[in-house]
């Protein structure tokens, strides 16, 4: 192989290892994105959840509560 051959390889190899790189690191952009969507509905929840917890009188309402809160965050975990 000549010294042409040997750089036009090298070139492809590295622009494939560019594009690998390029794809990488836009699924973690979108895995981030993800999160922080799953995180923010989330902190929302727990918010309704304390709102409710506050305005409620009874104890086994509260206890209701926390119970439907817990249920939807397994779901979301399982999801």
């Amino acid at each position: 192989m000549n010294r042409e051959q040997i750089a036009a390889i090298q070139n492809v190899t590295l622009d494939y290892l560019f594009e690998l790189g390029n794809k990488a690191v836009v699924s973690v952009g979108k895995l981030l994105a993800l999160k922080n969507q799953w995180t923010c509905t989330t902190f929302a929840d727990m918010f309704e959840l304390v709102q409710k917890s506050l305005s409620s009188k009874e104890h086994r309402d509260r206890l209701s509560l926390q119970d439907n809160f817990a249920e939807r965050m397994t779901e979301r975990v399982l999801a």
